[in-house]
C-alpha cells in the first residue's frame, strides 16, 4: 500500500506539472515566458517518470515475494486494496502472560511438580485388589481315600458329573519395597533439580519477554508521535504548494521556486505514508510481544 500511495502521489504531481507546462507554453507564445522555464518543468516531469518506473519495479518484486511467502496468486495480491489507517492500541495493560512460550514452560513446570509427587508417593506400599467368580466341576473322576481304621479298607467313589455354583473370590495384595529407598531419593533429587532448572528458565523467559514488551510499547508510542508530526509537516507543505501555484501564476516567484514547493510536498507526503507504515508495524510488534495478535487481527 505504501508503493501504491507513492504511485498515486507521483501521478497527481505529474498532472499539476502538466498544467504548469501548458501555462508556460502559452506564455512563451505570447512572449511572456522563456524556454528555460519550460525545460525545467520537462526535467521535473522526467524525474517523476523515473521515480514511477522505480516504484513499479519495486511493486513487481514485492508481489512476487508476497506470493512466495503466502502462496497467493499474483491476481489475488493485485486485487487487495485498502486505505492505510493508523493502528490503534486501546490497551495499556498488556502483559506477557498470554505468550505461548511462557504457557509451555508453565505446563512443563506443573508436570515436573506432579512427577515429584509421584516419586514421593513411591515410599508408600502398593496395594492391589482382585475380585472374581470361579466355577468348580468334575467329570468322569474317581475319588479314593486311604485305608479307613474302622472299615479297615479304602473307600472309593466314582463321579460321572459334579458341578458347584459360582464361587465369589476377593483378595488384597500388599507390596512394599523397603530396600530401594536410595533409588527413590535419587529420583526425587533429580526431579527437584529439573524443576529448579525449569523455574529458572521460566523466570529468565518472563524477564526477557517483559523487556521486549516494554521496548515494543515505547516504540509504538514513539511512532505515534512521529506520525502526528508527519501529518503536520504534510499540512504545511500542502499549504506552501497551493501558495506557490498561485504566486507562480501571478509571476511572483520563479519556476525553480515553484518546482521546489512541488518537490517538498511530494517528500512530505511520502514521509507521512512511511510514518504510517512504521506506526502500523510497531503496533503489530506490540501485539506480538504481548501475545495479543489474534485478538487484534481483522480478516476481510
Amino acid at each position: 500500500m505504501l508503493l501504491k500511495q507513492a504511485e498515486i502521489l507521483i501521478a497527481n504531481s505529474r498532472k499539476r506539472l502538466d498544467k504548469e507546462q501548458l501555462r508556460v507554453q502559452k506564455a512563451i507564445q505570447l512572449g511572456l515566458g522563456v524556454p528555460y522555464d519550460r525545460d525545467k518543468i520537462v526535467l521535473a516531469k522526467l524525474e517523476l517518470q523515473s521515480k514511477n518506473i522505480e516504484v513499479k519495479g519495486k511493486q513487481e518484486v514485492l508481489k512476487s515475494k508476497i506470493a512466495l511467502l503466502t502462496g497467493f496468486s499474483l491476481e489475488v495480491i493485485e486485487s487487495i486494496s485498502f486505505i492505510p489507517e493508523p493502528a490503534i492500541s486501546l490497551r495499556e495493560d498488556y502483559t506477557v502472560q498470554n505468550k505461548n512460550e511462557l504457557k509451555a514452560l508453565q505446563s512443563f513446570n506443573e508436570a515436573q511438580e506432579y512427577l515429584i509427587k509421584k516419586e514421593k508417593g513411591s515410599y508408600f506400599p502398593k496395594v492391589g485388589v482382585s475380585i472374581g467368580l470361579t466355577y468348580v466341576g468334575l467329570f468322569g473322576s474317581q475319588i479314593e481315600t486311604e485305608v479307613l481304621p474302622v472299615l479297615d479298607e479304602k473307600l472309593s467313589l466314582d463321579i460321572d458329573n459334579l458341578g458347584l455354583q459360582p464361587i465369589f473370590t476377593a483378595g488384597i495384595g500388599l507390596q512394599w519395597g523397603i530396600f530401594d529407598g536410595l533409588e527413590r531419593s535419587h529420583k526425587i533429587k533429580i526431579a527437584k533439580i529439573e524443576k529448579a532448572q525449569l523455574e529458572n528458565k521460566l523466570s529468565d523467559a518472563e524477564e526477557k519477554l517483559d523487556l521486549l514488551l516494554t521496548n515494543a510499547q515505547h516504540q509504538y508510542t514513539a511512532e505515534v508521535a512521529k506520525l502526528e508530526v508527519a501529518y503536520q509537516q504534510e499540512h504545511v507543505a500542502k499549504n506552501n504548494l497551493v501558495k506557490a501555484q498561485k504566486q507562480y501564476a501571478l509571476g511572483l516567484i520563479s519556476v525553480t521556486e515553484r518546482l521546489a514547493s512541488e518537490n517538498d510536498y511530494v517528500k512530505a507526503k511520502l514521509h507521512t505514508v512511511e510514518s504510517l507504515v512504521n506506526q502500523r508495524t510497531s503496533a503489530v510488534k506490540l501485539y506480538i510481544a504481548s501475545g495479543a495478535l489474534q485478538q487484534n487481527i481483522r480478516v476481510k
